[in-house]
């Protein structure tokens, strides 16, 4: 849980994880979208950190379309 939520629950705003978490939580792991050697280095929980991305136009942004259409743990070489 992020620090941010857990102070939502500490206020009671916010029921505890426990509640909001389905039975079966989905895990990301390999399968058709994610070989296991493009998963990345990452452990649940660990908050923060910069992602830097490279543009060769200095006035058109991908990020945004790309953050649209596509998930970013499905990149390959970001592991």
């Amino acid at each position: 849980e992020s620090p941010m939520l857990a102070e939502l629950v500490a206020a009671g705003t916010l029921p505890p994880i426990e509640e909001r978490l389905p039975e079966e939580p989905f895990v990301v792991g390999p399968g058709p979208l994610i070989l296991e050697k493009d998963l990345p280095d990452w452990q649940p929980g660990v908050y923060g950190g910069t992602l830097n991305f490279a543009h060769a136009v200095a006035n058109w942004n991908p990020d945004i379309f790309i953050m649209d259409n596509d998930n970013l743990l499905c990149a390959p070489g970001i592991g």
